[in-house]
């Protein structure tokens, strides 16, 4: 109620902590958290996502920009993505972050694997890089990229990660289809040499197998095509 007017705003606020007392949260508009999102429960919004305190092994979406002002602990589990805004956290760790948009990281990302479409950026005062897999569409910039003592980290740029995750997809797809191609390919072989070789004992059974496994050769060779 402000100056004679009485108005609905389409943010949800929710006082302390996403966990037993309010369960999974899902909301139309944009969300603000003024504590943490606790282990196993997820948070959903059509607009942003602010939270003050840190996202444990949860799963937050939205549509919009998800800002993380402490970090994400997320113990191997933790998923945080973003159909069409920027995320924004002091720190990233053993969690998975997605985003079309930038990723803008101020302490460091930690065995996690982020996937933006723009940027990620990680230049805070100790700004470090360190295990994991790290995809950006066009830039990824920080202080300290890798360490000696660490596992490997894998940066990958110029390609928008969800199109690389698509033609992986696509391969995989390719593969299975050719497996069958070929097992089909050597049935059709062994009908054929059979119909060749002893016309008078190939059955309209065998006949009608012959052509469902043509068909499904060509149909097969086309989706391969």
């Amino acid at each position: 109620y402000l100056s004679g007017r009485l108005s609905v705003e389409t943010v949800y606020r929710i006082n302390g902590d996403v966990g037993v007392r309010t369960g999974n949260v899902t909301f139309l508009g944009s969300i603000v958290i003024t504590g943490n999102v606790e282990d196993n429960y997820s948070v959903k919004a059509a607009g942003n996502i602010e939270i003050y305190g840190t996202i444990q092994k949860a799963i937050v979406e939205a549509d919009g920009d998800i800002i993380v002002r402490q970090g994400i602990t997320g113990r191997e589990e933790a998923r945080v993505e973003s159909t069409g805004g920027n995320i924004v956290a002091k720190f990233i760790q053993n969690a998975t972050v997605i985003t079309e948009k930038d990723i803008v990281v101020q302490e460091g990302i930690l065995h996690s694997h982020l996937m933006a479409g723009g940027k990620i950026s990680c230049k805070g005062k100790r700004g470090q890089i360190v295990g994991g897999t790290i995809q950006a569409g066009q830039l990824i910039s920080a202080k300290i990229i890798g360490s000696q003592a660490n596992p490997q980290t894998d940066l990958i740029v110029g390609v928008n990660p969800k199109i690389l995750k698509q033609i992986g997809e696509y391969e995989a797809k390719k593969a299975e289809n050719q497996g069958k191609l070929d097992t089909l390919t050597k049935t059709l072989r062994t009908l054929k040499a059979r119909k060749e070789s002893d016309p008078a004992t190939f059955s309209q059974e065998n006949q009608e197998s012959l052509q469902k496994y043509e068909a499904a050769t060509k149909k097969l060779e086309k989706r391969i095509a």
